[in-house]
């Protein structure tokens, strides 16, 4: 049974926690304001990007340049594919459940679908995911990025540019992206979807060039769509990383904030059982002195 000194060591104990916590759920507020902000400015940009890259499926034939990122590969038997996940956590934890959710959903496709692809390989980004994805599968992580305390355009570059490299060697032939998408500080969906290959919109591709007063192309068609296939899939990954990181911040802020107020219900909870241990003790003394005093006067 615990003494009173114990008690008041445990509610200074559980005081410091409060104050840790909601320290922390400010700060992470304080952060999410700002990754808020990113994403939602990011946004528009990134669905003008993909729009465009719809758009040039009007061009003309000749001006349609073939890339092996755009390429279907339909043709390839799923038995005989290789399928490449790209799973995006942070690197800290405390946030609730941000990461396991991410971590949870590869571990559950890669479950069901092993056997129906030659083989699942993993490249993770953050440090938890990398922690629990190394747990369950550990020969099939092939490369690990570190996410860092704010992500950047150059990150995402580097990434698509070794993964684009692995995809157009022939190592993969997809690759799925596993991020969490912001919606609001208090709900997060996790997203499992193909990066690559691209199809396009299924629209009728004409022979005859774009009519003038619809379309003005400088310098071409051609060079249009090239730079747009380069710049597609830097802004994608991008966009994922911006929500995996207001997610993130979002998780954490709601995790401390419920911290925060189960350590003030144990805190009133020890206080309780400390005033009634306390009570009991100067009742209990109150009595031995009556008893004494009853004593002297027999």
């Amino acid at each position: 049974m615990s003494s009173l000194k114990d008690l008041k060591t445990r509610i200074g104990s559980v005081k410091n926690t409060q104050q840790t916590t909601k320290a922390m759920k400010m700060v992470s507020a304080a952060k999410l304001r700002r990754a808020q902000e990113a994403i939602i400015a990011f946004r528009p940009y990134a669905n003008e990007v993909a729009r465009l890259i719809q758009l040039t499926t009007i061009l003309p034939q000749e001006e349609m340049s073939q890339s092996p990122l755009f390429e279907s590969r339909d043709h390839i038997e799923d038995s005989e594919k290789k399928i490449l996940v790209v799973a995006i956590t942070s690197d800290r934890g405390l946030c609730g459940n941000s990461n396991s959710s991410v971590v949870k959903e590869v571990s559950q496709w890669t479950v069901k679908n092993q056997k129906r692809y030659q083989s699942v390989d993993f490249v993770t980004i953050g440090k938890k995911g990398n922690e629990l994805l190394m747990r369950s599968f550990p020969e099939k992580v092939v490369h690990f990025q570190e996410f860092g305390p704010k992500t950047t355009f150059d990150l995402a570059k580097k990434l698509v540019s070794w993964v684009s490299k692995e995809f157009v060697e022939g190592r993969y032939d997809e690759v799925r992206l596993v991020y969490n998408e912001f919606k609001n500080a208090l709900v997060q969906e996790t997203q499992n979807q193909v990066f690559l290959p691209v199809s396009y919109t299924e629209v009728e591709v004409s022979d005859e060039p774009l009519k003038d007063e619809l379309f003005l192309l400088k310098p071409s068609g051609a060079k249009l769509l090239e730079r747009l296939r380069e710049k597609y899939f830097d802004v994608e990954l991008f966009k994922a990383l911006l929500d995996a990181q207001a997610s993130e911040h979002g998780s954490r802020m709601n995790a401390m904030e419920n911290a925060t107020k189960n350590a003030g219900e144990m805190i009133q909870k020890l206080t309780l059982e400390y005033n009634k241990k306390r009570q009991a003790g100067i009742t209990s003394e109150l009595l031995e002195i009556i008893a004494g005093a009853e004593s002297q006067k027999g």
